[in-house]
């Protein structure tokens, strides 16, 4: 293949111009525009800040090195890695194609990503973090291969379509709004932390079965739990389901808020220290208490 380095626009005015093989280098101030597409395929680096309109990132392996995208582009199918930010009011949209792989990137998000389609694959320690808008409009699946990584929403992670369950099984912190506008969000393994400010809504389901630690207060009109919920100064506002499972550590149902107890397996508190000042409903199911739990009534 012939190396190419473009400094310039690269301008699809109609069809497509497709960069297949050889060493491909988008330096800082490309841009990618046209009525017509511009398809990568072959392995690229984005040196710094472009602009695209019209960019599909086939395949291939696609490396950041401080790149920010502004526009728009859509990620068909590749892996990227390397450092990428997606800018303020641009938009990355995961469409249709293969597997889609964060392989070692540290990828942050102060636009919208737009994942329409296919797995999502961490890989490498990759690291995502959302400081913007995620949309989840599938039922595909957000899961780890060889070396794992790390999602951490700081803003709006947003299930928008499919009427199954979006899956994640990856390491996942959250500082800010899980919402289930459709179907179910599943966390089913992982490190799973919520952390104070914590936010469950949605007409939907947020369903965690795997491993989970609750920091601080959070608020909820949709949680399910029925895997191992820890509680590090955990207070629930709101309401939430228990299905199944263990509750450990520290937990308090606010004035005002309900931990509703329902059908599912045997649940379980496992030196748990937990405070009612709103309201249990215990509707069905053994409650066992281990490990010098304390239960506490004031509700």
């Amino acid at each position: 293949g012939i190396n190419f380095t473009n400094t310039g626009t690269i301008d699809a005015q109609t069809g497509s111009i497709n960069f297949t093989s050889g060493t491909l280098a988008f330096n800082a101030g490309s841009v990618f525009t046209g009525a017509g597409a511009v398809n990568v395929s072959g392995s690229a680096t984005f040196n710094g800040a472009f602009t695209s309109s019209n960019l599909n990132l086939v395949s291939g392996n696609i490396t950041g090195n401080g790149a920010v995208l502004n526009g728009s582009a859509d990620w068909l199918g590749s892996s990227l890695g390397g450092g990428w930010t997606v800018a303020n009011g641009a938009e990355l949209n995961a469409i249709s194609g293969s597997n889609k792989v964060f392989s070692g990137a540290n990828v942050t998000n102060e636009g919208t990503v737009n994942w329409n389609d296919g797995t999502l694959f961490l890989g490498g320690s990759a690291l995502i973090t959302n400081n913007g808008q995620w949309n989840a409009a599938n039922d595909s699946s957000l899961t780890v291969t060889t070396g794992g990584g790390t999602f951490v929403n700081n803003d709006a992670f947003t299930k928008t379509g499919g009427t199954g369950a979006t899956s994640i099984s990856t390491n996942f912190t959250n500082n800010g709004t899980i919402d289930a506008q459709t179907g179910s969000i599943n966390f089913t393994s992982g490190t799973i932390a919520f952390n104070a400010g914590s936010v469950f809504t949605g007409a939907g389901a947020v369903n965690v079965s795997g491993p989970a630690t609750f920091n601080g207060a959070f608020t909820s009109s949709n949680l399910n739990l029925s895997g191992t919920a820890t509680g590090n100064g955990a207070v629930l506002n709101g309401s939430v389901d228990w299905l199944g499972g263990t509750f450990g550590g520290d937990w308090t149902v606010a004035n005002g808020s309900e931990l509703n107890v329902i059908s599912g397996a045997n649940k379980v508190f496992g030196g748990a220290n937990v405070t009612n000042e709103g309201t249990v409903n215990w509707n069905d199911g053994t409650l066992f208490l281990g490990g010098n739990t304390l239960i506490t009534n004031n509700g």
